[in-house]
Formats: C-alpha cells, structure tokens, sequence
C-alpha cells in the first residue's frame, strides 16, 4: 500500500487562519506522507507521540512535516523498520514530539526560532541501528533524547543562547554501540544531562564557541565505552582561541576498561575569569581517565578513583590564584599522575590507599613563583613499598 499526502492549510489572502489541526492514523507498508502547515496555531497531534492520535505503523514509511508560523506543535509515533520521520519547523514557540519503534528507523528535526523544543525517542530494547538528529538554531531551545537499543547513532546539535539538552531520569540512553554527539555553541547557560547504561558506546559532548558558565553532567555504567566531554576544548582538540569561562563538568563512571577524557579550558582576556570545576568519579578497574583544566579563572578538581589498574591523568594549567584538587583513590596497581603549573596558589589533598598488595605508583608536580601546598595520605600493603614522588619548582 503506498499513501502520498501533501496537505496545505488553507489560509487566503483575506483570510486569518486559527486552531488548524490534522490527526494521522496510517496502517501499512511503503508509505509516502507529506504535511506542510503555513499559518497560526497548527497541530499534526495533540502531545507526546504515545497519545495515539498520529501514528505511523508499517515498513518502509517516509513521512516529512513543515511547519512555518508561531506555536505550531507536531507529535507523532511510528512503528516501523526502515522509517523516517523528518520535521522542519521555523518560526516561534515550535515543538516537535517523535518517537520511533522499529530497524533502521531514522528521526529528523529541525528547528530555527525561538523557544522551541525537540523530543526523540528511539527503540524499545529489541531495536538496533536506529537514528536520531536534533538541529536547533535559535534561541531557549531544549532537546530531550531517549534510546533503548543497540547500534544507534545520536546528534544534537544546538547554535543559541540557552539550550538544554536531556538524556537523563525518565529519558536516560540504554543499549550498546551507541553513538552520542552533543555539540552546543556560542551560548550562555548550557546545560548538558545524559544517563548511559551499556557498553561499547562513544559519547562525544561538546560545548563552547565563546560560550560560558556551561554545566554538563554524565553518569555511565558499562564496559568499554569511550567518553570525551569538552568545555572549550583542548586536550587536544584545541579550537579555544576566544573561549569564555565558568564551566562545570560532572561525571560518574562505573565499569571497566573505560576510557575518558574530559577538558575545560577559556582563552578570553577581557571576560569571564570565572572558575572551572570538574568532579569525577569511577568505580571499576582498567579504566584510562584523562583530565584537563586550562587558562583564566580558578581551577577545581574532585577525583574518586575505586579499582584496580586504573590509569589516572590530571593537569590544571592555569595563571590564576586557585588551583586546587582532592583526590581519593583505592585499589590496587594503579597510577597516578597529577600535574599543576600557572602562577596562583596551589594545593592537593591526597588519599591513596592499597588494598590487597600491588603497589600504587603517584607522581606529583607542582611549579609556581608562588606558595604551594599538598597534603598526603597514603595506606600501602604491599611489602615492597608504593612509589610516591612529590616535586615543587
């Protein structure tokens, strides 16, 4: 069966158009459906896409919604392998609901206004190598993302001031082989939250393009996962050259054979000297953590580190007066590199502890022109010793 639908609200010249509405309830394959909207106060449904007033259910179905105007609101569900559903919206006060069950089914939505928010939800634990791409250009934009599934691929892309970005609590990604890419630009007060449970998966979250007081949050439980969260960048990715400040980066990580990176840095001279504060915490063994705190404003680091054969990395490279870090660390064959430069007042406290005899091995660097300070705690069992080395310039 093959639908082709292209549907325009009538709106003349002379005439105000209100209160549009198109409820879809499409049975079957190989369906081909087009809904354009050019007015005032369009509906596709009426809500989340699990009201069931539009729906899609068959394979091989290709649906495009556009919308232009203000307050436009589209919610569709589809169940359906080899799908797509794409919307386009521009305008005011846009909103776009779409969730898709099926293989190889592919969500679209693009928003450029204001105010607009963004729902996709892909899979219900059985589906793989599904896609999901969020654009949203403009301003207060919040994009939610949910997935349960394997080999699926996930883009947000947001250009603005104030997006959000959610994939987390309720609206959490489960599965494994997952891509996650998060980029957000040139705002203030972004905000990234995302929950992953699974393993093999790539999360790329990137926020910056002279943005500041960013705040991302990430907690993942899983094996073999590569994780990069940048504020700024650098390490190395570089592309920092007029980056603000304020960036706050929180991540919890439990599971083994992980590795992750995560940088915050800002590069402006005449803005945003505010802090960088990054808190992380793992629980597992064999994982590779790098971290990286650069340029203007105060740097803080929180790590918590429980396994073994972890391998830990940490710089603060600063020119302001704080630089400080707490680190706690358990477990067994583990190294520890920590590393502070920049012309403030430094500080580490340090907690290690071997638990059952391999030894740990901690390096700490600490070079200023002004006072530093650490403090050393340090439990060994291990009858040859532990390697501690401390170095101030």
């Amino acid at each position: 069966m093959k639908l082709i639908i292209a549907t325009i609200i009538t709106c003349f010249f002379s005439q105000i158009c209100y209160a549009n509405e198109i409820y879809i309830n499409q049975v079957g394959n190989n369906t081909d459906l087009t809904i354009t909207q050019d007015g005032t106060d369009n509906v596709v449904s009426d809500g989340w896409p699990t009201n069931g007033k539009a729906t899609i259910s068959g394979n091989n179905a290709s649906t495009t919604y556009t919308q232009t105007g203000d307050i436009n609101l589209i919610g569709v569900y589809m169940s359906t392998g080899n799908g797509i559903n794409n919307t386009t919206q521009t305008g005011d006060d846009n909103k776009a609901y779409s969730h898709c069950y099926g293989n190889n089914c592919r969500i679209d939505i693009t928003q450029t206004g204001d105010s607009n928010l963004a729902y996709a939800g892909l899979g219900d634990g059985g589906d793989t190598d599904q896609t999901a791409t969020i654009t949203q250009d403009g301003d207060n934009n919040l994009a939610y993302v949910e997935a349960d599934g394997d080999g699926n691929s996930i883009t947000v892309d947001q250009d603005g001031n104030n997006h959000m970005v959610y994939g987390y609590n309720d609206t959490p990604i489960t599965g494994d082989r997952n891509t996650v890419t998060v980029t957000q630009n040139g705002s203030q007060y972004e905000q990234t939250e995302a929950a992953i449970t699974g393993n093999d998966n790539t999360v790329d979250s990137y926020q910056g393009g002279n943005g500041e007081s960013n705040f991302s949050r990430l907690i993942l439980i899983g094996d073999d996962n590569n994780i990069k969260v940048w504020q700024g960048k650098q390490l190395d990715g570089y592309t920092d050259t007029t980056e603000a400040g304020d960036h706050d980066a929180y991540v919890t990580i439990t599971g083994n054979n992980n590795t992750y990176h995560s940088a915050q840095t800002d590069q402006a001279e005449n803005c945003c000297w505010a802090s960088h504060e990054m808190t992380t915490s793992i629980e597992g063994d064999y994982n590779d953590v790098e971290l990286s705190q650069r340029k203007n404003g105060a740097h803080t680091m929180n790590v918590d580190v429980d396994g073994d054969y972890n391998n830990v990395e940490a710089a603060q490279l600063g020119n302001s007066d704080t630089v400080s870090l707490d680190l706690d660390l358990t477990g067994d064959s583990n190294l520890v590199d920590i590393l502070q430069h920049g012309s403030g007042g430094h500080s580490a406290t340090v907690n290690l502890s071997s638990v059952n005899g391999p030894a740990y091995n901690f390096s700490l660097e600490q070079y200023s022109s002004t006072a530093k300070s650490y403090s050393i705690t340090s439990t060994c069992v291990n009858p040859g010793g532990c390697s501690m080395s401390v170095s101030q310039y």
